[in-house]
C-alpha cells in the first residue's frame, strides 16, 4: 500500500509533464485544418517550431505504405481508410531526430529515457507469477489508465463522410482514456470493410498473417510506455502469464485479473468488475458501412469463463512451433502450413503441422482465447479484459525465442505477396506515428526490454520441457532450407544442432550429432 501511495503522490506531475505515443491521432491534428492540409506537424509546448525544430524533429512527407504485390480481391480497397496508411487522412508528419519520438517529437524512442532522451537501459519482463513481479501494483496501474483521459482522439465516421457536399470537413472524432484508446486501436486494426454491400471478412491489419506477431509486440510497447508514464516508473516491464505451464487460470483470482461466477460476470472483489466492453458489436457497425465503433458506446460489462471450452496449450506445442525454422509461408494467411507464425497464430495442427482453420479449431494463442473465454473469446472485444496483456506478452515472448534461435529480422518477413498490411514493410494500422512490420522484428533490447531466462541463443533453463522431437510434415534438409510439406525430407532438430555447437565452443564431447536425430518422415 505505501508504494502506491508514493506512486500517487508522482501523478500530477507525470500526467503533466509527458506527451503520449500512440494512435490513432493527436487531439491537435484532428483539428479542420489539418484534415483539410493531410499535415500533423505540431509545434509542441515549449518549442517555436513544429516538430521541436532543429536537433528534435522537422516536418516532412511521409513514406507511403508499400502497395507492392497484395492479392487480387484487395485491389478494390481505396474505400478503405487503412489502405496506404496513414496516407487517406495524412501526408506529412514529423520526422524526429534519434532518440526523439512522438507525434511532436517530444517523446523518446522506445528504451531511451529523460527529459533529453540522454538515459537508456534495459528492463526485465518477469513471469507475472514471480515472487519478483507486484502484481497488484500493476492491476492497480492498468486501473489508471482506465480513468486518464488521452491526448489522443479517435474516429467515429470514415472520412469519407466527414465531408459535406461543398467539400468541407467537420472532423467525427472523440476523445477517450488511455485505456480504451488501446481497445479502440485493437478494433480498428481488426474491423471488417463494406464495398458495394459486400462485407469483405478476411482484411485483419493486425491478425491472420505475417504482421500478427510485430503488430502485437508494437502494441504492447505502447501499452508499456503508457504504464511507465502515468506512473513514472521508467523501470516498469509488463508481466507475462506463462499459460504453457499452466492447467487452469491461474491469474483469474481477485488478486490478479479477478474471479468470476457461474455467468461469467467478475466477482465484486476484483478491481475490474463491472468494466465496460465496447467496441464488440462488429454487425451494428458493418450493416451501417459508415460508422467507426464509437468507444462511448458500451456493449455489455466485460466477461470471462475460463476453462469451460478447450484447454490451454502445453511447453511440447510451444516446443514444436520454435522448431520451425521458417517465420511464414506462401499464402502468408491462415492456411499457411509450417508457419511458425501461423502455428503461433492457432490455426495449425500442433503435431503435423498443418493448417487446421475452422470456425471453431484453435490452437496455441487462438486456444488460450477460447479457453478464457467471454470477452476474450471474439477478436473486436478481447482487449476490454485486462487479462489480455500477460497472455500476448507471453506470446511476444516466444516470438523473442524464435528471433533468437534462428536469427529472425526484417528479412524473415515477405517484402511482398501478403495480405494488405503485411508485407514486410507495410505501416501498423492504426499506429501513429508511423511503426512497420521491419522495425519492430529485431531484438527486444533494441527497445529497451528483455525476457527473464531467456539466453542469447533463445533457449531456457527448462528447455527439456519444451524440446519437441515431433517435427510433423515440417522438415528441413541439412542444409537448413524448407521443402514443401509431405515432401518427406530428413529432419534436423535444431535443439540438437544448439548442444552440438555449445560442445564443439567448449571443446567438450557432444551427447549426439545432427545426423544422429534425422529423421525420415516415410518412416512415420
Amino acid at each position: 500500500m505505501s508504494s502506491l501511495i508514493c506512486k500517487l503522490s508522482l501523478i500530477v506531475i507525470v500526467l503533466t509533464a509527458l506527451h503520449r505515443t500512440s494512435a490513432q491521432f493527436p487531439a491537435s491534428c484532428v483539428e479542420t485544418e489539418n484534415l483539410a492540409s493531410k499535415t500533423c506537424c505540431p509545434i509542441p509546448n515549449g518549442f517555436t517550431e513544429q516538430c521541436g525544430g532543429t536537433g528534435r524533429g522537422v516536418c516532412t512527407a511521409l513514406r507511403p505504405s508499400p502497395l507492392n504485390d497484395y492479392q487480387p480481391h484487395y485491389q478494390f480497397l481505396e474505400g478503405d481508410d487503412r489502405y496506404a496508411w496513414p496516407s487517406v487522412f495524412f501526408d506529412y508528419a514529423c520526422e524526429c531526430e534519434w532518440p526523439f519520438w512522438g507525434a511532436d517529437c517530444t517523446e523518446c524512442r522506445w528504451g531511451y529515457y529523460g527529459s533529453e532522451c540522454e538515459e537508456t537501459w534495459v528492463n526485465v519482463r518477469k513471469n507475472i507469477r514471480s515472487p519478483e513481479v507486484d502484481q497488484e501494483l500493476y492491476v492497480e496501474y492498468i486501473t489508471w489508465l482506465k480513468g486518464n483521459a488521452s491526448e489522443y482522439k479517435v474516429m467515429t465516421k470514415i472520412r469519407s463522410e466527414m465531408f459535406d457536399t461543398n467539400g468541407t470537413i467537420t472532423p467525427q472524432f472523440v476523445s477517450v482514456n488511455e485505456y480504451d484508446l488501446l481497445t479502440w486501436l485493437h478494433y480498428y486494426a481488426t474491423k471488417h470493410i463494406v464495398i458495394d454491400d459486400f462485407i469483405f471478412y478476411d482484411i485483419d491489419f493486425g491478425h491472420l498473417g505475417p504482421t500478427f506477431l510485430p503488430w502485437h509486440r508494437a502494441f504492447l510497447l505502447i501499452f508499456e510506455r503508457k504504464i511507465q508514464q502515468i506512473s513514472g516508473d521508467n523501470h516498469f516491464a509488463l508481466p507475462y502469464w506463462d499459460w504453457a505451464e499452466a492447467d487452469v487460470c491461474d491469474i483469474c483470482f481477485d488478486d490478479y485479473f479477478g474471479a468470476n461466477d457461474a455467468n461469467g460476470m467478475l466477482s465484486e472483489g476484483s478491481a475490474f468488475f463491472a468494466w465496460p466492453e465496447l467496441c464488440s458489436d462488429f454487425m451494428a457497425y458493418d450493416e451501417s458501412v459508415v460508422d467507426v465503433c464509437d468507444p462511448a458506446v458500451v456493449v455489455r460489462e466485460i466477461q470471462r469463463l475460463p476453462g469451460v471450452v478447450g484447454e490451454l496449450p502445453t511447453k511440447k506445442e510451444v516446443g514444436f512451433a520454435l522448431n520451425q525454422r521458417v517465420y511464414d509461408t506462401p499464402p502468408y494467411n491462415v492456411y499457411s502450413d509450417c508457419s511458425f507464425r501461423n502455428i503461433m497464430g492457432g490455426n495449425v495442427n500442433t503435431t503435423s503441422g498443418l493448417t487446421m482453420y475452422t470456425a471453431d479449431a484453435r490452437a496455441m494463442h487462438g486456444a488460450v482465447h477460447i479457453f478464457l473465454g467471454g470477452t476474450m473469446a471474439t477478436v473486436p472485444s478481447s482487449t476490454n479484459d485486462p487479462i489480455f496483456y500477460p497472455h500476448h506478452t507471453f506470446v511476444d515472448k516466444v516470438l523473442e525465442m524464435w528471433i533468437r534461435r534462428h536469427d529472425g529480422s526484417g528479412d524473415s518477413l515477405p517484402s511482398k505477396g501478403a495480405p494488405i498490411g503485411h508485407n514486410r514493410g507495410a505501416y501498423h494500422v492504426p499506429l501513429f506515428p508511423v511503426w512497420s512490420n521491419e522495425d519492430v522484428f529485431r531484438r527486444t533490447e533494441t527497445f529497451g526490454y528483455i525476457y527473464d531466462n531467456v539466453d542469447e541463443n533463445g533457449f531456457t533453463p527448462d528447455e527439456d520441457e519444451y524440446r519437441n522431437d515431433n517435427l510433423g510434415m515440417c522438415g528441413y534438409y541439412k542444409d537448413g532450407t524448407q521443402p514443401k510439406p509431405a515432401t518427406f525430407a530428413p529432419l534436423v532438430d535444431p535443439y540438437a544442432e544448439y548442444l552440438l555447437q555449445k560442445a564443439n565452443a567448449n571443446n567438450t564431447n557432444s551427447t549426439g550429432s545432427p545426423d544422429d536425430v534425422m529423421t525420415d518422415l516415410s518412416d512415420m
